[in-house]
């Protein structure tokens, strides 16, 4: 499948807790079949090229080439925001998450670092 192209207007940036961004992107009206096009790619990786001006041809191409590298959420993603969640739950002291989880990597760190011949 090759991707869509559409423009649109970056109406708002934030951030998320976990550190992550969120981009909302605003179109003009579309057809119902580009609109089908985009409902097609909810929930998947895509790769997206933002820029001020017209996107030629053989940029659009070269886009269309590329294969996501990341199918869902990397490892160390699924161990950050487990690590989140149990901050939510169990603080265990650590009045900001960013403290818990250096605390957190560090035990995992020295766990294996333990585990490694001198």
């Amino acid at each position: 499948m090759t991707g869509t192209l559409l423009t649109v207007q970056i109406g708002g940036i934030r951030t998320l807790k976990d550190g992550s961004v969120s981009i909302t992107m605003d179109t003009p009206e579309l057809s119902a079949g580009k609109a089908g096009e985009i409902f097609n790619l909810r929930n998947k990786i895509a790769y997206i090229y933002v820029s001020e001006r017209q996107i030629e041809s053989n940029e659009k191409k070269m886009v269309d080439s590329l294969e996501p590298e990341i199918t869902g959420k990397t490892p160390s993603k699924r161990l950050y925001n487990v690590l989140y969640r149990c901050w939510e739950q169990a603080n265990e002291g650590h009045a900001k998450f960013d403290d818990y989880y250096r605390a957190k990597m560090e035990n995992i760190i020295n766990t294996y670092k333990s585990e490694l011949n001198p």
